[in-house]
């Protein structure tokens, strides 16, 4: 059984899974977090008690997973901070998944009809993190940063297996729009894929992926050193 953690997003996640059944039947039991309880000092009792419902012991963990990124600064912070520690202290395996992927993995998990996927979250300042993600080439996709118009047109014109998912504000309308339940198991099921080929993170290694520099960052680097 594994222990998945995302809160990339307003509102993060967490789902219990097995690992020795298929994507669809894999789901033990989920957990989804207010925006309030991604903080340092919430995220670890609501873990605890997602174990103790379900009546599980961190010693029957084979592992934790969490999402990566990109994703809310703060929230990317906490949950691969929390997810290192664990990995840690309990002494298993992490497993590390991008946020788009675990978006893609949960919503074909869902809609059997969906071959393809564009994924977008926003990335604020009018632009979006977006990756395209075949059903039968893997869950894997290349995240990239674009304005929110060159996002409208690329999904304008798209074929009938072809949908789209993710922040729903930025598919107003949108009849090709999925909606998904839980992305914590979308992390939970490419972690699986990971785990049956061994391919784990050093904990110590484990960091989040912003792709894009914060807002204050931002800010400052724009700033000429003659500035005051």
């Amino acid at each position: 059984m594994q222990l998945a953690i995302e809160t990339t997003g307003r509102h993060g996640s967490l789902a219990l899974a097995r690992t020795d059944l298929a994507p669809s039947a894999c789901v033990v039991d989920t957990l989804v977090l207010p925006s309030e309880n991604r903080a340092a000092q919430t995220l670890a009792p609501q873990i605890q008690a997602l174990l103790a419902r379900n009546q599980v012991d961190h010693s029957e963990l084979e592992f934790v997973s969490v999402a990566i990124g990109p994703g809310s600064f703060t929230g990317l912070r906490v949950g691969v901070t929390t997810a290192k520690t664990l990995a840690y202290a309990w002494r298993i395996p992490l497993a590390c998944v991008g946020s788009l992927d675990a978006i893609a993995a949960e919503t074909f998990r869902l809609g059997d009809h969906a071959n393809r996927l564009t994924v977008a979250i926003d990335a604020y300042r009018q632009q979006a993190y977006v990756s395209q993600i075949d059903r039968d080439q893997g869950l894997i996709g290349q995240v990239t940063a674009m304005p929110l118009s060159e996002l409208t047109s690329k999904v304008s014109d798209i074929e009938s297996d072809h949908f789209v998912t993710g922040d729903a504000k930025l598919f107003p309308n949108s009849p090709k729009f999925l909606t998904r339940q839980c992305d914590a198991v979308g992390v939970a099921v490419i972690a699986n894929q990971l785990a049956a080929k061994q391919q784990w993170t050093d904990p110590l290694a484990a960091v989040p992926q912003y792709l894009k520099p914060s807002a204050a960052t931002e800010k400052h680097d724009a700033k000429s050193p003659g500035d005051s």
